[in-house]
């Protein structure tokens, strides 16, 4: 005998629930409980903020205030995307002047 996915009723060998109701409640229960994934842009957004990968030079510079402008629209806190910039190996100080200079930049 096999047990009920949801309850641990005791059901035969081809089901996997007892009873329709068993079904939907643990559905419901999977959809409550997944995890929300990140979207593409999302893991771009995050990639770029902790590339440590040339911290110098335009397109490294001009990436970082993107990827800034972006986050911003996203809707990530100021705070979340400093801590984001220094786990990617910057100083706060420059973390912060690249949060100016993306408001600067493409506003905001």
């Amino acid at each position: 005998m096999a047990k009920c996915r949801n309850c641990g009723k005791d059901i035969p060998e081809n089901l996997d629930f007892c009873s329709e109701e068993c079904m939907k409640a643990y559905k419901g229960k999977n959809k409550a409980e997944a995890v929300e994934e990140k979207s593409d842009l999302d893991v771009e957004i995050e990639n770029t903020l902790l590339d440590p990968a040339y911290m110098r030079g335009l397109s490294w510079r001009k990436a970082k205030l993107e990827a800034v402008y972006k986050a911003r629209l996203k809707g990530y806190s100021d705070e979340w995307i400093i801590n984001m910039l220094m786990r990617g190996g910057l100083t706060r100080l420059t973390a912060k002047k690249i949060m100016d200079d993306s408001r600067a930049v493409y506003g905001g």
